[in-house]
């Protein structure tokens, strides 16, 4: 079988190293894989990552249309399955396929919650609608992405929460020992709903407070140079430190205490799976959708006094419980199910 999957960039992110994971494993099932990034003007940091993985990779954008259009043409030939994980947003990639004459089952699979800004509110609307249209199976992560997706059109979805390959992060190490000094890590793109800057206004009252912690900020992002100004300008250098985007995340959460993700909107974070993996405890915020993947989750409203209590308590924190199989396998066995072969019968 034949797989188009199709990403927004081949940058660093929880969807793209979730396809690249899903890209190495299954393999083992006989599924042969290609990746697309419609929304990327650079090869990006991934891209030769996923070839190492054996798959035929392709960049365009979609407001070049010609270039677009050539390169989802290229992409989709010979395919059996284009499973998009650009959610509502596939519209405009599966109408051109659709158009090109291919007729590969057509998967739309949504991972955030996120919406566009105003000024591109319109475009989200049509590229939704014809996301509807088009295609011939609606998956989500959670609940609520569920929901969006599937918005007021009645249509069904599958749960398919994202996975990782559980033996790889289980396999070594251990908790540190408590604090002080309190570690604690923030593993995410530097984007504006990652909320970066409430995670300094925490560590300021942190500090106020003499609480003896280092918060490292782990990812890369367009909002990385403003964050990094505001920790020199807020005086923040002896507690805060940005190391960009690494490849041993594994390895930094074995050392922390405890994870924060005050995201303003998240659909099933792939970092809270690599957390409770290792069973590092975490801190996230109310908007993030994590009722049917985990128990005992540390949720609070973003209210920078209520963070600061929660975090002094760390000590207290418990890893949270998952609520079904988070691995990269069982998301192979969903995914396959929807692509019409199941190899569990």
């Amino acid at each position: 079988m034949r797989v188009l999957h199709v990403i927004g960039a081949f940058h660093h992110g929880g969807v793209e190293r979730f396809v690249l994971d899903f890209v190495a494993a299954a393999k083992g099932q006989g599924v042969e894989s290609r990746v697309l990034a419609v929304l990327d003007r650079s090869p990006g940091p991934l891209r030769e990552a996923f070839e190492q993985e054996g798959a035929e990779t392709f960049v365009c954008h979609l407001r070049q249309r010609s270039d677009a259009e050539k390169a989802l043409r290229m992409a989709a030939s010979g395919v059996d399955v284009v499973h998009s994980h650009l959610g509502v947003l596939s519209g405009e990639p599966f109408r051109w396929i659709r158009r090109s004459g291919h007729r590969a089952k057509l998967i739309a699979h949504e991972h955030t919650l996120v919406r566009f800004p105003f000024r591109y509110r319109a475009y989200e609307l049509l590229a939704h609608r014809w996301t509807l249209r088009y295609a011939d199976a609606l998956a989500a992560v959670s609940e609520a992405t569920g929901r969006r997706l599937a918005g007021r059109s009645g249509r069904e979805w599958a749960l398919i929460p994202p996975g990782i390959p559980m033996q790889a992060w289980q396999a070594t190490g251990g908790r540190p020992e408590p604090g002080p000094p309190w570690r604690l890590l923030m593993a995410a793109r530097f984007d504006p709903v990652k909320n970066h800057l409430f995670a300094l206004d925490v560590a300021q009252m942190l500090v106020r407070r003499g609480f003896d912690f280092r918060l490292d900020l782990l990812g890369d992002g367009p909002l990385r140079p403003r964050v990094e100004g505001e920790i020199e300008q807020r005086g923040l250098g002896g507690h805060v430190s940005v190391h960009g985007a690494v490849e041993n995340v594994a390895e930094w959460m074995r050392s922390a205490h405890l994870l924060l993700l005050p995201s303003q909107s998240e659909g099933a974070p792939r970092v809270l799976i690599e957390a409770a993996a290792l069973g590092l405890p975490f801190l996230v915020s109310d908007q993030v959708d994590v009722s049917g993947m985990f128990q005992d989750a540390t949720q609070k409203p973003l209210s920078v006094e209520e963070w600061v209590d929660a975090i002094q308590a760390t000590q207290a924190c418990r890893p949270a419980t998952p609520l079904l199989d988070l691995s990269i396998e069982r998301a192979i066995r969903d995914s396959l199910r929807l692509y019409g072969l199941d190899r569990t019968s």
